[in-house]
């Protein structure tokens, strides 16, 4: 049976040149190409852990040079305005392709069709002049952004042609400064003919009763539906089951607690079910400065779910958790787990996709010492970026020391068998760093024999 509920497991940032550290899953190449092993990787560990949908920036652009290789399009300030947006036909068949990645996963890809953060601030906060909304952090909801929105919006579209796995997120995150003109990119959306159960919103449905500073914004985004297209369009159209996503970002137990519970002290009052489609996400959740781990994920879905146990039968609930965000968590698609296991105690089944995606068996390939030392080298030395305490890490360590340590010249094999319990080690933790270097002694000792 299709999953009813949305699981969405987001790398988002993987647009990007940015260092491949907690806060960024980079699946591109430095020339602006994708680097397809590794988004396969990612979207093939999504999918089995799992999750039928991803979430994705449009880019994350933290200089100048990266602009010509991973925007979606640059301004050529010598041509007249609104005719200088130069398109970038590489991006585009970049994002095609990872629509039909996703689809080979069977998962759907969510598209921002702007964030606010896809250009990176200086340190005093200040967006670069070179940036493609006029160093404007809210140059894209502005009246003069108008005909590069068009522009924009329509060449997406027409890249998605046909994509039935493509949805879209007006904004991520959009600012509540400009509620009357997300309400306008909604409507235009609509007008394109995207379905409505297609759209999220744009606007943080979540602070409508969380920060009293932002209720009026959403009052304003909906009062300008309503003004254009009446009252019952706007029930029909974002209130209910088949309408479209309402998001609630950064969510965590307190601000559940009252977004729930119509404005009283967390802990008062009944849940209410819902009836509009809600996407929770923890994209901007942090609990003791981290993102959530397993078991904290694991609790707030439970916690959705048997609060929205009417909406979950509707399917109209959606939560989102990010991929390999943090150093902590070392398997990347940890979070993604606690979401399947909160799905499978509140169903009773395991969601559609989780395990039917594993990783390939690559056979062990005879090759001679030296280059199966090399290997080792390179393998181990990356793990010195990351040092973590684990049982499991360290057996396999010292395994590996003790297999390699009485190897003799031609027992490549054994030395492969080594490398995997390093590589095994590398995926699930890492032990302290004396038994790498211990390791790492060895490999020197034998290139040192080999020498002489």
């Amino acid at each position: 049976m299709p999953d009813k509920i949305k699981l969405i497991c987001s790398p988002l940032g993987g647009y990007s040149l940015l260092s491949r550290d907690k806060w960024h899953i980079s699946y591109m190449n430095p020339d602006g190409s994708l680097d397809m092993p590794r988004l396969e990787e990612i979207l093939r560990r999504i999918a089995n852990a799992g999750a039928n949908a991803i979430r994705e920036f449009p880019w994350w652009i933290q200089n100048e040079g990266e602009m010509a290789v991973l925007s979606g399009f640059t301004v050529d300030k010598s041509l007249p305005a609104h005719n200088d947006m130069i398109m970038n036909p590489n991006y585009f068949n970049n994002q095609r392709t990872i629509a039909e990645t996703a689809k080979k996963y069977n998962l759907e890809y969510i598209f921002c069709l702007y964030n606010n953060s896809e250009t990176v601030p200086n340190k005093d906060g200040v967006f670069s002049p070179w940036s493609q909304w006029n160093g404007d952090k809210e140059f894209f909801y502005k009246n003069e952004a108008g005909p590069y929105r068009k522009q924009w919006i329509e060449k997406i579209l027409e890249t998605f042609t046909g994509m039935e796995n493509v949805s879209y997120d007006l904004v991520n995150e959009g600012s509540h400064k400009y509620p009357v003109e997300i309400a306008q990119m909604y409507l235009g959306m609509l007008s394109y003919g995207v379905p409505v159960n297609r759209l999220s919103i744009g606007i943080n449905y979540g602070e409508k009763k969380i920060n009293t500073d932002l209720i009026g914004s959403y009052k304003k985004f909906s009062d300008r539906i309503i003004f254009l297209r009446g009252e019952q369009f706007y029930i029909d159209n974002v209130k209910r089951p088949s309408g479209s996503w309402s998001p609630f970002h950064a969510i965590d137990d307190k601000r559940l607690a009252v977004f729930w519970t119509d404005g009283l002290e967390p802990g008062q009052g009944v849940p209410k079910g819902g009836h509009r489609p809600t996407k929770y996400s923890t994209d901007g959740t942090r609990i003791d400065g981290l993102r959530p781990n397993l078991m904290q994920t694991y609790d707030m879905a439970k916690r959705v779910m048997s609060t929205k146990s009417r909406a979950v039968d509707k399917g109209i609930v959606a939560i989102e958790v990010l991929f390999g965000k943090e150093m902590n968590i070392v398997d990347p698609t940890a979070a993604m787990t606690g979401l399947t296991l909160a799905y499978q105690e509140h169903t009773g089944e395991f969601p559609e996709n989780y395990g039917k995606f594993p990783a390939e068996e690559v056979p062990p390939e005879d090759t001679d010492i030296d280059e199966a030392v090399d290997l080792l080298s390179g393998m181990i030395g990356e793990r010195l970026q990351i040092i973590e305490k684990t049982e499991k890490a360290l057996k396999l360590i010292d395994r590996f020391v003790a297999e390699a340590t009485a190897l003799e010249p031609t027992a490549a094999s054994q030395l492969g068998k080594a490398g995997r319990a390093v590589f095994a080690a590398k995926e699930m933790s890492t032990g302290p760093i004396e038994q790498i270097v211990s390791a790492l002694k060895f490999i020197d000792e034998y290139n040192g024999q080999v020498a002489k």
